[in-house]
């Protein structure tokens, strides 16, 4: 991916589902930025790359490579209930209602909501 998918349609969220269902990302990775009201959260391409290693050793996170984020934009909050505390997750898919909320599932079980003043969503190459 060498250019940004960028949408701002909810119709068209689909394109970002297929980019990133079962793509990796780490709870601790996840920034936002106020001043910007943007929401990043990086995550593998890969299945391979650390989370064998996290799952078989859980000491170290850091091997762990992020060659993507995907990036939420006119985020007003976001509520994560990490319940099961395993810290690594799986995109699933991304449910939007036109009231601005965004929610985001994984294939263990994780709270996550993301809530917009107006929909636009991005997956880019961070190159790390």
């Amino acid at each position: 991916m060498n250019h940004p998918l960028v949408i701002t349609e909810p119709e068209d969220l689909h394109k970002v589902i297929d980019a990133i269902h079962d793509r990796w990302f780490d709870l601790d990775k996840i920034q936002f930025e106020a001043g910007t009201s943007v929401l990043q959260i990086p995550f593998s391409e890969s299945y391979d790359r650390g989370w064998k290693k996290f799952m078989f050793w859980r000491k170290d996170r850091h091997g762990f490579r992020y060659e993507f984020s995907l990036e939420i934009k006119h985020v007003t909050k976001y509520e994560i209930s990490d319940t099961a505390k395993v810290g690594i997750y799986n995109f699933g898919e991304i449910k939007y209602d036109r009231k601005g909320k965004l929610i985001i599932t994984t294939g263990i079980p994780l709270g996550f909501t993301v809530y917009v003043s107006r929909l636009e969503v991005a997956v880019k190459e961070t190159g790390d």
